[in-house]
C-alpha cells in the first residue's frame, strides 16, 4: 500500500531530490460532462449563475413601449426567457447554446432547443449541421439563435467552454479525494509501516494493531511501542507533504471559482467573509459576472431573433428588479449632501436624482452648511428678492 501511495503522489508532483518541485501537468485531461457536474463547486456555481440570470425579467419592446401579452412576439420572448437556465448551462459546459427557429411560412412561432453535442458549424459556408437519428439536417445561420462564448483561437467558429481551462483542476481534485479516502482516513498522515520477517495470520495482525493503538493512540502519543525481534518499523517518507493535499485541493477549488468568476461567499464559503463583505461579494458577482452575461444574451436575442419581427422590436433585461445593482440610498444621500453644499447641484436637482419629481420653492438656490441664507445669487434675480423680501431685511439682503 505504501508503494501504491508513493506512485499516486508521483503522478501529481514533479519530485527532485526527494522534494516537491511543482504539480505535474498532463498534456490532456479528458473529462465528461457527468464528471464535471459531480464536482460540488461546479454544480453550485452553475446553479447560482443560472438562478441569477433567470431571476431578471426579460422584457420585449416595440419602440419604447412593452409589447402586449397577446402578441406572438411576447409568446416567443417568454419561451426564450424560460430557456435562460438552459442557455447558462450550455454556455459554460459546451461554449455554445443553439435554438432552431420554428416557422410557419416566414413567421416565427416557437423555438426548439438543440443539444450542443448534436451540432457542428461549417464556418466556411456559414451553416449548421444537426445530427439526429433520422440523419443529418443542414440549416442556415439565419435559422438559429446562437449564443456562444468567444473562442480566441477561432472567433468566427464555435464557442469555447471554460472547462478547457479547468479540466486538469477537476481531475486532480477527484484524484485527491480518492487518495484521502483510500489512504488518509480523516486526513490523517501515516507515520510509519510495520514490517515483519514472516507471514502472519489475521489474528496476529489484529493483535499487533491493538498493541499499536494502545501505545500511540489518542492520549498516548509519546508512549513507547515494544516490538519483537522479527518486527521492524519503517517511517513513511513525508517529504511529499501528504498533509498539504487538503491545502492543494482548496487551491484548486479556488481556481475553479475564479474560472466561473464567482466569489466564495456566493457559494457558501465564509472562511474569509463576514456580513459586510459577503454583501459586497454578492454585488461584485452581479456586476462582474451576471451583468456581462445578461448583455451577451440580450445582444444575441436582439441581433438574431428580434430583427425577424421588425427593426423596431428589441428586448432588454429589467435591472431595476435587482436589489444588488441599486445604489445604497444612504451612500447616495451622503454624496448628494456634499454636492449640494459644494454648489455642484441644487436641492431640486438632488431631489430629481433620487426620484423626487416635485421641486420645492427653495430648491433652486445654493445654501451653505452653516447659515440658512443663500451664499450667491445674480443681482438681477428678482425672483430671489421677492422670495426673501417678507422675511429678510432688504439692506442685509
Amino acid at each position: 500500500m505504501l508503494e501504491k501511495l508513493r506512485n499516486f503522489l508521483r503522478k501529481l508532483f514533479v519530485v527532485q531530490d526527494n522534494s516537491v518541485v511543482e504539480i505535474r501537468p498532463e498534456r490532456s485531461y479528458e473529462i465528461s460532462v457527468s464528471e464535471v457536474l459531480s464536482n460540488p463547486v461546479v454544480r453550485a456555481a452553475l446553479f447560482r449563475i443560472s438562478q441569477a440570470v433567470s431571476s431578471v425579467p426579460l422584457v420585449a419592446y416595440r419602440g419604447e413601449t412593452p409589447v402586449a401579452e397577446n402578441t406572438q412576439v411576447y409568446k416567443v420572448v417568454s419561451q426564450m426567457a424560460s430557456y435562460l437556465p438552459t442557455v447558462v448551462y450550455d454556455l459554460y459546459l459546451f461554449g455554445n447554446s443553439i435554438f432552431l427557429k420554428q416557422r410557419v411560412g416566414e413567421r416565427i412561432v416557437s423555438l426548439q432547443h438543440i443539444r450542443p453535442q448534436s451540432v457542428s458549424f461549417d464556418s466556411e459556408n456559414r451553416r449548421f449541421l444537426i445530427y439526429a437519428k433520422e440523419g443529418t439536417v443542414e440549416v442556415s445561420e439565419k435559422d438559429v439563435v446562437w449564443f456562444k462564448l468567444v473562442n480566441p483561437l477561432d472567433p468566427e467558429g464555435c464557442g469555447l467552454s471554460i472547462f478547457a481551462s479547468i479540466a486538469f483542476n477537476l481531475r486532480v481534485i477527484s484524484e485527491i479525494d480518492m487518495a484521502t479516502t483510500e489512504f488518509l482516513q480523516n486526513g490523517a498522515i501515516p507515520l510509519g509501516i510495520v514490517k515483519v520477517s514472516r507471514g502472519v495470520d489475521i489474528e496476529e495482525i489484529r493483535r499487533r494493531q491493538a498493541q499499536i493503538e494502545a501505545s500511540v493512540g489518542r492520549g498516548r502519543r509519546y508512549k513507547w511501542l515494544a516490538v519483537s525481534k522479527d518486527t521492524d518499523i519503517e517511517t513513511v517518507d513525508t517529504s511529499l507533504k501528504l498533509g498539504d493535499l487538503p491545502t492543494l485541493r482548496k487551491t484548486l477549488r479556488e481556481e475553479v471559482m475564479a474560472a466561473f468568476n464567482v466569489p466564495p461567499a456566493v457559494l457558501g464559503f465564509y472562511e474569509y467573509a463576514n456580513y459586510a463583505n459577503s454583501r459586497e461579494q454578492t454585488k461584485i458577482f452581479w456586476r462582474d459576472t451576471i451583468l456581462p452575461l445578461l448583455r451577451l444574451i440580450e445582444n444575441t436575442i436582439n441581433n438574431q431573433l428580434m430583427l425577424d419581427f421588425g427593426s423596431d422590436y428589441w428586448v432588454g433585461f429589467d435591472l431595476t428588479q435587482v436589489p444588488y445593482l441599486r445604489e445604497n440610498i444612504s451612500d447616495v444621500a451622503d454624496a448628494l449632501v456634499r454636492m449640494v453644499s459644494a454648489g455642484i447641484v441644487t436641492i431640486n436637482e438632488a431631489r430629481e436624482i433620487i426620484g423626487k419629481d416635485e421641486p420645492v420653492d427653495w430648491g433652486n438656490f445654493w445654501w451653505s452648511n452653516i447659515s440658512t441664507v443663500p451664499i450667491a445669487k445674480p443681482k438681477e434675480d428678482e425672483e430671489v428678492k421677492q422670495f426673501f423680501r417678507s422675511e429678510i431685511d432688504e439692506e442685509v439682503y
